[in-house]
């Protein structure tokens, strides 16, 4: 799914068209902006739970 494209010499035009087309980016960017941080959250629960079990794997050892 590609974007219409944005030229720099309609934006000072500010027309309608130029203003649809530059929503779709924006929405696009918030889409991926939320990707980002889901997946940065998952990763930060995958390093805590992989961290929680070494502990718990290791504790075994030291006793």
């Amino acid at each position: 799914m590609g974007h219409p494209p944005l030229e720099f010499s309609d934006c000072y035009l500010d027309s309608p068209d130029f203003r649809e087309r530059l929503k779709y980016y924006e929405q696009e960017l918030e889409r991926t902006n939320k990707f980002i941080k889901d997946v940065i959250k998952d990763g930060s629960a995958l390093i805590s739970a992989m961290r929680s079990k070494w502990k718990a794997s290791t504790s075994c050892f030291s006793e």
